[in-house]
């Protein structure tokens, strides 16, 4: 990050620790996106085959 911010010419300790934050939290919400299984309405599913991508929407609907 010290390169980062020597090439942005920043130089406030202060905008260091908010850009740092700022690519952090982004960061972590990138990993957390990638990371999380899809939600599944258990009430509404029950029984049923769920289909979670595009690619198996053949008609596959078992019970």
């Amino acid at each position: 990050m010290d390169a980062y911010f020597e090439h942005v010419n920043i130089t406030s300790e202060a905008s260091k620790i908010r850009t740092s934050t700022m690519h952090l939290s982004d960061t972590s919400m990138d990993n957390r996106r990638k990371n999380v299984p899809p939600k599944v309405d258990n009430n509404r599913n029950k029984g049923k085959f769920v289909i979670n991508r595009g690619s198996d929407m053949r008609g596959n609907n078992r019970n």
